[in-house]
């Protein structure tokens, strides 16, 4: 047993750290419960510093760190393992997906994790994929929220939504949309209509 640590609240708790073996999403859910004394509901409120804390309590407590290890070298097939397991606890409690959480997760540096997805070395390694898989869920879970925010009509959403499906924060393809170089107010007014003509169409087609 390592030393106790402290909760977000700055009580002190027992570290216990359990032998490595696999282990399913059903356990590491049951065992956030344990450990954060929280149901579902509350757990899905809960903000994101102690919502990685208690991630990295069950890290600990499973020995997730040793099991994506394979004599010294990154074990991808276990990674993908939590990694899906992350993905599906990240949409379950309603959680933004970051590299820096998921690295809390399994005992894995963010900037590591970085070095998978732009070093020379990975190009053909699974660690690549990895890399690939978590910004791809990062960017759709953003683009869901902006999505939603945008709908209720918040601008600075319709703005990461329209740079992200269709290029505007590029005056350069707004000059050439429009035939003139626009100016902020224009690209918001454009955005604006372009947000409302979507959100348009899916009510329809809903």
């Amino acid at each position: 047993m390592g030393r106790p640590g402290k909760d977000p609240q700055g009580v002190e708790q027992p570290r216990e750290i359990l032998e490595a073996s696999p282990v399913d999403e059903t356990e590491i859910i049951n065992l956030l419960h344990d450990l954060s004394g929280m149901n579902d509901e509350e757990l899905r409120k809960l903000k994101n510093k102690p919502w990685c804390y208690y991630l990295g309590k069950v890290r600990d407590r499973l020995g997730i760190t040793a099991q994506i290890r394979d004599r010294g070298k990154y074990d991808d097939l276990q990674i993908n393992k939590y990694l899906d397991i992350y993905l599906n606890l990240c949409d379950s409690y309603n959680k933004g997906i970051t590299f820096y959480v998921f690295g809390k997760f399994i005992g894995v540096d963010d900037t590591t994790i970085t070095e998978w997805g732009n070093l020379a070395q990975f190009a053909n390694s699974p660690l690549r994929e990895v890399y690939r898989k978590i910004k791809r869920a990062s960017e759709e879970t953003v683009r869901s929220y902006a999505t939603d925010a945008a709908a209720r009509g918040n601008g600075l959403a319709m703005a990461l939504l329209a740079n992200h499906d269709h290029g505007w924060d590029d005056r350069g393809k707004v000059a050439k949309i429009t035939g003139s170089e626009p100016s902020t107010d224009a690209i918001v007014d454009q955005i604006g209509a372009l947000i409302a003509q979507k959100v348009e169409n899916n009510l329809k087609s809903n």
